[in-house]
């Protein structure tokens, strides 16, 4: 009964998953997007600076401009499956720059049956993980300067009366060329292994490589950000690799006001069902700022599975 158990429980979160994220490693949830200007941009958020929710895709953007900056998000998901994140930067003088971020995915009450199909109650199941990063500068040089950073990750998950754990780092560079306004970044997410597994049978964790650039055009109210995720995914040549694509662009329509939107190639192919592509990678936003405040919205499209809305606020504390 248990052996069953265990594996309605870990077909009914795998295809919930599968559905969301169209990945199959443990811990999907680290895939998310932890703010709603991340979503509204497609997803990658590796080149950005100044945005202490960069922690969670390149701590390397753990820098002076993060310094006591709080950042809280809430994703509305498909059914009721909800995530909520939080970050929060400091510098210390002398030491560098940190950040800590947690993030929480809880995906509702499903069904608990025996072995007959017969309905015994219900269970629920949840995901959390706490990471600590670190950042400073690596060098400076004529044309502008280099940094890096690190985070440590744990990680915790609890399906009914079965659990897991695990360990994880991430590790990036950003390289800052103020003259031209253009941020580079690259990372490497996810890098672990599982402590402790739901049955004794280890899944690897969803190892991520990603790079992306950022650049505010000439004469344009227009900043751009293009790149490419899950680089380590496994295909059948390069080329394919060269399909995981993602640009977003931020159009600052007054000093206040920007909206967003973003296009993730790879999320369009994942979620396609039944060659129905429709809208499926295709989101949208817009970010207000209001005095110490920043509030941000993003509308996400799953195609015909359906859409995630997100909402982020942003304050110095």
């Amino acid at each position: 009964m248990t052996s069953c158990l265990r594996v309605c429980l870990m077909l009914s979160l795998s295809s919930v998953s599968l559905s969301l994220l169209a990945q199959t490693a443990v811990y999907d949830f680290l895939r998310l997007d932890r703010s709603a200007r991340v979503a509204a941009l497609g997803g990658n958020g590796v080149s950005l600076k100044g945005d202490v929710v960069a922690l969670f895709q390149n701590p390397a953007a753990l820098s002076s401009e993060t310094d006591k900056s709080a950042s809280f998000s809430f994703q509305k998901n498909l059914m009721d499956i909800n995530a909520g994140f939080i970050a929060y930067g400091r510098s210390i003088n002398g030491y560098g720059d940190f950040g800590v971020g947690l993030s929480y995915i809880n995906y509702g009450s499903f069904a608990r049956a025996d072995a007959q199909g017969n309905k015994i109650g219900e269970f629920t199941a949840g995901d959390l993980c706490l990471q600590i990063g670190y950042g400073r500068e690596l060098g400076k040089f004529a044309f502008g300067s280099l940094r890096g950073g690190v985070a440590l990750k744990f990680i915790s998950s609890v399906i009914a009366e079965f659990s897991s754990s695990g360990f994880a780092f991430d590790a990036g560079l950003l390289l800052d060329i103020p003259e031209e306004k253009l941020q580079i970044g690259v990372s490497a997410l996810n890098v672990g292994k599982q402590i402790s597994s739901y049955d004794g049978l280890s899944e690897p964790l969803p190892l991520d490589v990603r790079v992306g650039a950022t650049t505010q055009l000439e004469g344009l109210p227009l900043v751009l950000s293009v790149g490419f995720v899950n680089l380590v995914d496994k295909t059948n040549s390069v080329a394919d690799k060269l399909k995981f694509f993602v640009i977003g662009g931020e159009f600052l329509l007054s000093e206040h006001v920007r909206l967003r939107v973003g296009y993730n190639n790879k999320a369009r192919q994942d979620l396609s069902v039944g060659g129905s592509l429709g809208l499926s990678g295709v989101s949208a936003g817009l970010g207000v700022a209001l005095q110490k405040f920043k509030f941000d919205y993003a509308f996400s499209s799953l195609g015909a599975i359906g859409v995630q809305h997100q909402l982020s606020v942003a304050t110095i504390l």
